[in-house]
């Protein structure tokens, strides 16, 4: 999940970057077929202002190793967002 700061709205479109962490060798690497589109006219952002976005879980077809999700040209109201990993806090 995807939040603008408390009291703001996400405005506009950008994306979820998506990197795979290698468990095995510690190697992070750039995935771009697992970016997240962000947007607010999908149907987890109904309407115009909407504060935070979501996605269904979905198999990414690795077998070890963890996606990690760094938010990308993301335009907000104003301030800053938070990337939530299964409602924790791990980036802004």
């Amino acid at each position: 999940m995807l939040c603008a700061a408390s009291g703001q709205t996400l405005s506009g479109a950008g994306s979820l970057r998506a990197y795979v962490r290698d468990e095995r060798t510690g190697l992070v690497s750039r995935n771009p077929a697992a970016d997240l589109a962000v947007s607010v006219t999908s149907t987890s952002c109904a309407g115009s202002a909407c504060r935070c976005q979501h996605w269904d879980d979905r198999p990414l077809g690795y077998s070890f190793g963890k996606v990690i999700y760094a938010s990308d040209s993301v335009t907000v109201s104003s301030g800053t967002v938070t990337v939530y990993y299964r409602g924790y806090k791990k980036l802004r």
